[in-house]
């Protein structure tokens, strides 16, 4: 990697090393927007669908139990039989782990048939050496649409969406395994979490709470879980990448195909006319299974994984961020669905940091309260009483 990063410096600059730069960030910026909407508005369509099937079939298990006694079994067992299929759906759509590869999954799909013509256009101007045809994007799209129309914007654009449900089911599942390994080893090493208690002792306190009270205290572990959850989802994002590199590379070349630099390649490289050219070009592959076929067959199997390291650094920071975001907007979700928890959770909280000088002076306030109503129900009989003797006086 670092002995080619050289050799670009020497023969290109330093600017060589950002060559397709503009069109990466393009990239980023929509697929990153269209990726978040598309996953949150799948999570919440999928969270309201597992609601409904959850209601519907309690609705149609009571439809039994509402006839007559005579056709009470044979309602309760068609009612069973119907909600089935909608108890498992609710079940399984309501699973988190489901939620969030099916919404990854479509979100990725979608943003990636969205965005790939800025990822064909960084291919492109990153493959650039001696022939100089693009200096600009809308000049690379004028020059591709002239020379190979709208389908020439998508080379290569079905490995990208093959690769995409694998890549999330690897990423999803590596994480939940990475956060349950790192959950069981803090619980082994005795590790807290999050807080860790201290007691608090009359000294520290007034004289009206001389009482001792817990208190969590922040330590450095409670700092250190964002980073947990970082190197979670930077080791997913290094597992998904290795197991859909493959794809990938099949996936560029077939990007860089009818590009001028290689055509440039393909002429030089072979000693003959224009048509022994051409007839390099025609028996290039096109699909996906010939030219993974080819590079394995002309170049090994390890030809696959050209470029790993370099991709796996970039995967690895990314998938971390993707990760780490994706879950701060599964809280705010949640909290969006569900106000009344994050209402209880605040009215918990207040509680819990309530001071015992006011719990003391409520306490202080309904003794008070029930001795005056004592004293007051003592001045009422005994002015009973000393009325009624008064009266026998009288007779």
């Amino acid at each position: 990697m670092f002995s080619g990063m050289a050799l670009i410096v020497r023969e290109e600059g330093i600017r060589g090393l950002w060559k397709g730069n503009m069109a990466a960030e393009y990239l980023y910026l929509t697929y990153s927007g269209i990726q978040f909407l598309v996953y949150q508005q799948t999570k919440v369509f999928l969270k309201k669908s597992a609601d409904m099937s959850a209601q519907k079939a309690v609705a149609v298990k009571s439809i039994g139990s509402t006839s007559t006694t005579a056709t009470a079994i044979s309602g309760t067992v068609k009612g069973t039989v119907v909600a089935a299929p909608l108890s498992v759906f609710s079940t399984v759509a309501g699973s988190s782990a489901i939620q969030s590869f099916v919404a990854g999954a479509n979100a990725g799909i979608i943003a990636t048939a969205c965005t790939y013509p800025f990822d064909l256009l960084r291919t492109r101007f990153a493959i650039q050496r001696d022939v100089k045809v693009y200096t600009g994007i809308v000049q690379a799209c004028r020059h591709i649409f002239r020379a190979d129309g709208i389908q020439g914007f998508y080379r290569g654009m079905s490995p990208a969406l093959i690769q995409v449900i694998p890549y999330m089911g690897i990423m999803f599942g590596s994480y939940d395994s990475l956060k349950h390994l790192a959950s069981w080893l803090k619980k082994k090493a005795g590790v807290e979490s999050s807080y860790s208690k201290r007691t608090i002792t009359a000294s520290s306190r007034p004289a009206a709470t001389l009482s001792d009270k817990e208190q969590p205290v922040k330590t450095a572990g409670q700092f250190l879980l964002g980073l947990e959850d970082l190197l979670c989802g930077a080791l997913s994002g290094v597992i998904s990448k290795t197991g859909v590199y493959p794809l990938d590379m099949v996936r560029k070349r077939l990007q860089i195909q009818g590009s001028e630099q290689q055509k440039s390649m393909t002429s030089s490289s072979v000693s003959g006319t224009t048509s022994g050219s051409k007839a390099v070009m025609d028996k290039q592959p096109t699909t996906v299974w010939r030219c993974t076929v080819h590079i394995a067959q002309r170049e090994g199997y390890l030809a696959l994984y050209k470029g790993l390291l370099p991709g796996l650094l970039k995967a690895a920071p990314a998938s971390a961020l993707n990760l780490l975001k994706l879950k701060v907007k599964d809280i705010q979700t949640n909290n969006r669905l569900h106000p009344h928890t994050l209402q209880n959770q605040r009215i918990f909280l207040k509680l819990k940091v309530m001071d015992n000088q006011t719990y003391y002076h409520h306490q202080l306030h309904q003794q008070q309260n029930y001795h005056s109503n004592t004293m007051h129900l003592l001045m009422q009989s005994r002015l009973l009483k000393s009325s009624k003797f008064q009266h026998r006086q009288t007779l």
